[in-house]
């Protein structure tokens, strides 16, 4: 089973597929059952999809829903995570 770390979580996640997880914790969208996403190791209420998973603090992009100005990725402190 494939692990990563990631800037934005504390646990490592493993990638594996969940249809029970709503969406992604880190865009909120939804996935379909046949995704396979990284899900917090330790039972965290954290999973992403494969793609937010590659990106990276500080990056910047371009989104559709605030197609203005370009955004910049950041570490978000959480209190409801395990």
């Amino acid at each position: 089973m494939e692990e990563i770390k990631h800037f934005d979580h504390d646990h490592r996640l493993s990638l594996r597929k969940e249809p029970d997880w709503l969406h992604c914790t880190a865009c909120l969208f939804n996935w379909n059952d046949d995704q396979t996403l990284y899900i917090c190791s330790e039972g965290c209420s954290y999973a992403l999809h494969q793609s937010c998973a590659m990106l990276s603090a500080a990056q910047e992009l371009q989104s559709l829903f605030h197609p203005p100005h370009t955004l910049t990725i950041h570490r978000q402190l959480r209190d409801d995570i395990n």
